[in-house]
């Protein structure tokens, strides 16, 4: 694991360099997803950390992926916070989705195809997810 490790920090300093800090302050006027960086960071197998192998992913410790962020945050915090976001979507798809969810979305996710993240604002919450709850209520219908 220390190699591998080791090797995926090593992408996410040369992505740092290479791709963020050269081109954060543009990302910023513009106001748009760095869609051509963070293709770069999947080829480099930084949007699959947490998933298995199995999906394509790295099949890291979370804790791991920390030292991973860090690295990009060097660069740009809110990238790396966003990466973050869906690395830890990713990993919960390919760990806890359906069969069906994993095999539609599992390998789409870990390639950076697709993009996850996660954002709650709840009346009752706000942005603690500990605090979120729901109900089910049953409609005329029966539904």
């Amino acid at each position: 694991m220390t190699q591998k490790i080791d090797t995926i920090l090593d992408a996410a300093r040369r992505h740092c360099a290479e791709d963020i800090t050269s081109n954060v302050d543009a990302w910023n006027a513009a106001g748009v997803w760095p869609r051509a960086a963070s293709d770069k960071a999947a080829a480099m197998g930084l949007t699959g950390l947490y998933a298995p192998e199995e999906f394509g992913g790295q099949g890291l410790p979370l804790g791991e992926g920390i030292r991973v962020y860090e690295e990009l945050g060097k660069g740009d915090g809110a990238y790396a916070f966003a990466l973050s976001m869906h690395n830890i979507c990713t990993f919960a798809c390919c760990g806890f989705g359906t069969d069906p969810f994993k095999k539609a979305w599992g390998a789409e996710l870990t390639s950076g195809r697709k993009l996850a993240n996660f954002a709650l604002s709840e009346p009752q919450s706000g942005s603690d997810a500990t605090n979120m709850y729901s109900r089910a209520v049953i409609n005329d219908d029966g539904t």
